[in-house]
């Protein structure tokens, strides 16, 4: 449960917690306290995820913290066969981005192209 972790660590400390990355993951952990603080937001998550099921995992929830950091609305991409496609959203509050990457295929956190760490670090190491 580490992306659902996450989201939970993240929406329970966001005093605390500077950013996540949350690799298909979901509100599993709950998000049960109504929570104001913005966390930087990385999501990867998987169309035909079979244990947290897109779109109802993953996207409610980065949604949520792209409200509170201030983005403004975007739609989610679509990927293209295997590849992954991702999309930043707009308007952040500054050093609160969101950022999600999409692709075809099932709950896992390294998908085919080996795609995933570089992404992640990408996004984490901007702090």
């Amino acid at each position: 449960m580490g992306g659902s972790m996450s989201y939970a660590m993240a929406c329970a400390m966001g005093d605390v917690i500077r950013g996540v990355a949350v690799h298909s993951g979901g509100p599993m952990s709950g998000c049960e306290n109504p929570h104001t603080d913005p966390v930087a937001y990385f999501m990867t998550h998987g169309t035909s995820d079979s244990v947290c099921t897109y779109p109802s995992f993953g996207v409610p929830q980065l949604e949520d913290f792209a409200n509170i950091n201030g983005c403004t609305s975007r739609s989610m991409p679509s990927p293209n066969g295997s590849e992954h496609s991702c999309v930043d959203w707009e308007g952040c509050s500054e050093g609160y981005p969101a950022r999600a990457c999409i692709f075809n295929g099932d709950h896992q956190w390294n998908p085919a192209g080996n795609w995933v760490s570089g992404e992640t670090w990408q996004f984490i190491s901007q702090f």
